[in-house]
């Protein structure tokens, strides 16, 4: 396995641990002359805009559920941002892994 291939795994984490997705490309030692230096600096600028986008949505969310006596409904919402968000981590980290081994 290729060492750009590791780094788009590595955004697995983020299904198990929060923002896992943008430090676990960052446990992946590479050269510093190395071409992965550039592909993993565009994914971790990718997953964290991802992110936050979908972290401050559904914070938001619940937020507004909480100020709104729970609301149930959008308490589901914000749950299916997340699922969404995780759905999104698997697809980056296939789409990275197999466009990188194409290239190579």
């Amino acid at each position: 396995m290729s060492l750009s291939q590791k780094i788009s795994l590595a955004t697995l984490v983020g299904l198990i641990l929060p923002f896992g997705n943008i430090w676990g490309p960052l446990i992946i030692k590479i050269p510093k002359n190395s071409s992965e230096v550039k592909f993993r600096h565009r994914l971790i600028i990718l997953e964290t805009i991802i992110s936050f986008i979908f972290f401050a949505s559904s914070i938001v969310l619940l937020v507004k559920s909480m100020l709104a006596g729970y609301s149930i409904s959008l308490i589901r919402i914000a749950t299916y941002i997340l699922l969404i968000h995780n759905i999104l981590i698997l697809i980056i980290a296939a789409i990275a892994a197999s466009l990188y081994k194409s290239n190579s």
